[in-house]
């Protein structure tokens, strides 16, 4: 590999750091939008606490989107760094950021259904019978404990989509790459 090309792909794979930290973030905001409109008291009582962000009792909406960028770019950039660094071993730039793309997306597409599942299990599982089952996850003052734990579901569906995202993303470049050798 010329020196220049390895510029161009290492470039490359700080763009899709920087991108993948974006999508993360983004995806972020969007899911605690979603998870506030569930349970308010997932934010009020939890994370607003866990993230420090007084502030955000002013402005709850507000609050809970920087919760989901605070709790998600991290992961978006690490995506981003390992689809960049497996994909540098392609033979075309072109054909790298092709793969890379089609990984991000495969994350994507994990995440929403894993959201579903999470949002399926909670709604499924926890109900005024059983949320009792549940009590060590409730903080004290929770107004509406079901909520709050379905919402709580859901956060752990998520972070098991991402992952299962990432391992799926990893298989798609591993694959593509065998494809570009031969």
């Amino acid at each position: 590999m010329y020196q220049r090309d390895l510029f161009w792909r290492l470039l490359v794979v700080v763009m899709v750091m920087v991108v993948g930290a974006g999508l993360g973030s983004g995806y972020g905001a969007l899911h605690d939008q979603l998870s506030y409109a569930l349970s308010p008291d997932y934010f009020t009582r939890f994370k607003f606490i866990q993230f420090e962000l007084p502030w955000a009792y002013q402005s709850p909406r507000l609050g809970a989107a920087w919760v989901g960028v605070l709790a998600s770019w991290w992961l978006g950039a690490l995506t981003g760094m390992v689809f960049g660094c497996m994909a540098i071993l392609y033979t075309s730039l072109s054909r790298m950021l092709l793969r890379i793309c089609g990984a991000m997306l495969l994350v994507l597409i994990c995440m929403g259904l894993f959201l579903l599942l999470g949002l399926a299990h909670g709604y499924w599982r926890v109900d005024a019978d059983t949320v009792h089952s549940y009590q060590a996850w409730l903080w004290s003052g929770v107004s509406d404990p079901v909520a709050f734990v379905r919402v709580g579901i859901l956060h752990i569906y998520s972070y098991l989509g991402a992952l299962t995202g990432l391992a799926a993303g990893v298989a798609y470049i591993g694959h593509g790459y065998r494809g570009d050798r031969a």
